[in-house]
C-alpha cells in the first residue's frame, strides 16, 4: 500500500482549530505560522481562525453563494435528423436530486454551497453518493472537520465521517473530489495554508486595534519614580513599580479614566507612534492581498470606496469569467465522470445554468433577453419562460430582428 496522505481534518478542538492525519497516519496539529508572525505562539491558521478575517469570510460567501446560485440541471441531448442540441431533462430522478435535495439534511443551494466552502477552506471536497438498490438516492459532502485521506498507489479513498455514518474504502470511481490548489495533481490545499502568512499579519493587526481601541487603552505611557532616590533609601524598586503599572494599566482597560499615584511616584504619557497611526491603512493591504489569493475583485468585498454602476458590472464580469467559470467547470467535469455512466454521457450533460448568475440584475437580463431574441437566438417565448412569464400567441417563431422570420416556429 502506498503511503496515506491526509487531507482532510478531524473535529476542531477549541481555537486551535482542526486535527488530522499526516503521512503514515500519525496525528497532526494545525498549520503552524513562523514563529513572529502571531502575538502568541500557541496561536494557529485554520478553517476556524481565517473565517474570523473578514475579507476571507466575505471572499468564500462570494465565491460560494455565486455558485451554488447557479443550480446544477441535468441535460439531454435531443436532435431533428439534422443538428443536435442539449436541453433541461427536467423532472428527472437525477435532475431532481442535484437541483432540489440532494441529501436528507441539505437543499440544492446549501449542498453546492458546502462544496466550495470546504473546497476553499480545506483544499478538497469529498463527495459520497449513496444507493439504494442500484440506484443513485442521495449525495453527502463529508464535513472538511473529518478525515478522509487518499493512497495515490492504489486510489483508495479511506473516509472516516461520524457525522453521516460513512466509514470504509472507497475507490476513484465512488467519491467525487473536487480539488482547490493541488500542488501535486491529486490533494488540495487550503486557504488557511496557502495564506497563512498575510492571514496571520491579519490576525495580529485585528489585535492590535482591539488593543487601541480599547476603552482607556489609547493612552499611553509608563510609570516611573523619584529621579533622586536610590534603592532601599527612598526609592521605588522594580517590583513596586510593575504592581502600580499593572493596576494602572487595568483601570485604564476597564474604562477608569482617573486613578491615583502613591508617593512620588508619576504617568509620563507617550503619544502614538506613526506606526500605530498607519494601523488602520495595513488592513488595505492585506485585504487586496487576501483577494488576490481567493481570486475575488475587491469590489466584492466592499473595499473598493469609489465604486458605481460601471465598475460594478465589470467586477461581476471579472468574477463571473476568472473565477465562477472555472470552478464551475471543474465540478461539472467530476459530476458528469463520476455520475454519469460511458453510456449516459452520449446523450446527457450535467450542467450549471449560467443565465441564473444575472437574475439579480434587471437591467443585465433584460439586455442579453432582447439581444439574444432579437439576434434570432431564442423566441419570445424562450425570453417569457426564462422571466417565469406564460407564453403569448405567435411566440414560438424565432425572428431575426429587421429580417422576419428567420425559421420555422420552434419545435419543443
Amino acid at each position: 500500500m502506498g503511503i496515506l496522505r491526509t487531507i482532510g481534518k478531524a473535529v476542531a478542538t477549541g481555537l486551535g482549530g482542526a486535527m488530522g492525519l499526516r503521512d503514515g497516519g500519525e496525528a497532526a496539529g494545525p498549520i503552524v505560522v513562523p514563529s513572529g508572525i502571531w502575538p502568541d505562539s500557541d496561536m494557529a491558521v485554520d478553517a476556524l481562525t481565517a473565517s474570523s478575517v473578514a475579507c476571507v469570510k466575505r471572499c468564500v460567501d462570494v465565491k460560494a453563494g455565486a455558485v451554488a446560485s447557479l443550480g446544477l440541471h441535468v441535460y439531454r441531448k435531443m436532435g431533428d435528423g439534422q443538428r443536435t442540441w442539449f436541453e433541461d431533462y427536467e423532472g428527472s430522478p437525477l435532475d431532481r436530486l442535484l437541483s432540489e435535495r440532494p441529501n436528507m439534511r441539505q437543499n440544492a443551494y446549501d449542498f453546492m454551497w458546502d462544496v466550495v466552502y470546504n473546497r476553499e477552506m480545506y483544499g478538497d471536497a469529498y463527495i459520497v453518493p449513496r444507493y439504494d438498490a442500484g440506484t443513485l438516492c442521495g449525495l453527502v459532502v463529508v464535513p472538511g472537520q473529518c478525515s478522509t485521506s487518499y493512497d495515490r498507489a492504489s486510489g483508495v479513498y479511506r473516509v472516516s465521517d461520524s457525522y453521516d455514518g460513512i466509514f470504509g474504502d472507497f475507490s476513484d470511481d465512488e467519491i467525487l473530489h473536487v480539488r482547490g490548489y493541488a500542488r501535486d495533481g491529486f490533494v488540495g490545499v487550503g486557504v488557511p495554508e496557502l495564506a497563512r502568512m498575510i492571514l496571520g499579519i491579519a490576525m495580529k493587526t485585528y489585535r492590535q486595534q482591539n488593543e487601541m481601541f480599547t476603552p482607556g487603552s489609547t493612552l499611553h505611557g509608563f510609570i516611573t519614580g523619584d529621579d533622586g532616590g536610590q534603592i532601599g533609601f527612598g526609592g521605588n524598586t522594580d517590583a513596586q513599580l510593575s504592581s502600580v503599572t499593572n493596576r494602572i494599566r487595568r483601570e485604564l482597560r476597564e474604562g477608569n479614566n482617573l486613578g491615583y499615584l502613591p508617593g512620588t511616584m508619576k504617568f509620563v504619557p507617550t503619544s502614538m507612534t506613526p506606526a500605530d497611526m498607519q494601523l488602520l491603512e495595513s488592513m488595505r493591504f492585506i485585504n487586496m492581498e487576501i483577494c488576490r489569493m481567493m481570486g475575488v475583485p475587491p469590489t466584492q468585498v466592499f473595499q473598493d470606496s469609489n465604486v458605481n454602476y460601471k465598475s460594478s458590472e465589470s467586477s461581476q464580469t471579472i468574477l463571473m469569467t476568472s473565477t465562477v467559470a472555472p470552478l464551475t467547470k471543474q465540478i461539472e467535469s467530476e459530476f458528469n465522470a463520476k455520475l454519469l455512466t460511458p453510456t449516459q454521457r452520449r446523450h446527457m450533460r450535467i450542467r450549471f445554468k449560467l443565465d441564473d448568475y444575472y437574475q439579480s440584475d434587471p437591467s443585465v437580463q433584460a439586455a442579453t433577453l432582447r439581444s439574444l431574441v432579437g439576434g434570432g437566438v431564442l423566441s419570445t417565448n424562450d425570453a417569457r419562460q426564462r422571466l417565469g412569464l406564460p407564453p403569448v400567441a405567435g411566440g414560438d417563431t424565432v425572428r431575426l430582428q429587421g429580417a422576419g422570420d428567420a425559421s420555422e416556429p420552434k419545435k419543443r
